[in-house]
This record gives C-alpha cells, sequence and structure tokens, in this order.
C-alpha cells in the first residue's frame, strides 16, 4: 500500500512525495486540531442554541423602553397630521401576551401640550415616570426640538 493511502482520494491521485509531505506535516495536523475544538465546541454550542434569546424586533422597528414586567416596547411610522403626532407601538416579552407585529397598535400624541390619547378618555396629561411618557418622547422628539 502505498505511503499516502491515508489520505482522502482527492490527494492521493498523482502526488509527488514533497506534496504528501507537506500535507502530513500542514495540513492534517489542522485537520486534527480542528476536529478536536469541534468535539470541545459542540456541547457549548447546542447550550447556547437552547437557551431563549430575547425577543428581537424587525429591523423597522426601534426601541423604546420596557418597563418593571420586562415587557419590551417598540415604535416606528410616525406620522403628523393637525397637530397631532402618531406612533404605531407594539410589545415584545408582555406576560399577558399581545405581543408582537399584529397586536400593534396605533398611538396619538398632542406633542405641543403634552398629552396623549387615552382610551374613551380624549386626551390626558403625559406623567414623567410611566411607559407612556416614553412613548411620548419617543414620539414627540422631532416636533417638540423643532416648536423651540
Amino acid at each position: 500500500m502505498s505511503d499516502n493511502a491515508h489520505l482522502p482520494k482527492i490527494f492521493r491521485s498523482g502526488m509527488q512525495a514533497a506534496e504528501v509531505f507537506v500535507i502530513k506535516t500542514l495540513l492534517l495536523p489542522v485537520q486534527s486540531k480542528l476536529g478536536q475544538a469541534m468535539k470541545t465546541f459542540a456541547p457549548l454550542l447546542a447550550l447556547t442554541l437552547s437557551v431563549p434569546m430575547p425577543a428581537v424586533a424587525d429591523s423597522n422597528w426601534s426601541y423604546i423602553t420596557d418597563n418593571t414586567e420586562n415587557t419590551l416596547y417598540f415604535g416606528r411610522n410616525i406620522r403628523h397630521r393637525e397637530g397631532i403626532t402618531f406612533v404605531e407601538i407594539k410589545m415584545e416579552d408582555n406576560p399577558a401576551g399581545n405581543n408582537g407585529d399584529k397586536n400593534s397598535w396605533n398611538q396619538a400624541f398632542n406633542c405641543k401640550n403634552k398629552t396623549w390619547r387615552q382610551n374613551n378618555v380624549g386626551f390626558v396629561p403625559i406623567k414623567k415616570g410611566q411607559v407612556n411618557f416614553d412613548w411620548f418622547k419617543f414620539a414627540c422628539k422631532r416636533v417638540v426640538n423643532h416648536t423651540h
């Protein structure tokens, strides 16, 4: 049997002694070490893939804030009409559900008056320390900066 019989078939055909020497001394040790590294890292990779990852919004959503229950809020599609600013908001990681794009809603703000439209109540003042204050800052950032 030839000296290069243990090499993969692609390396065996028409090889010169010098080529066999290079493969044995340079390539095979690297291949062997790579295989050992893969055996070591495969369980770590499997563990990493099994750990839940935090929710990631679509690229067209921007992170706004989170709350004490670790619900994440994202916004997009800011529009202005007749003094009112609208922003589309969605939640992720909300323990109560209603997460994702299909559960997004449009929220209205009056940036000049620092109010937001609350369900069936009309426009009410924004209060610092509440999640809607961060929504307001996100939606009204440009409007407030341009009016002062």
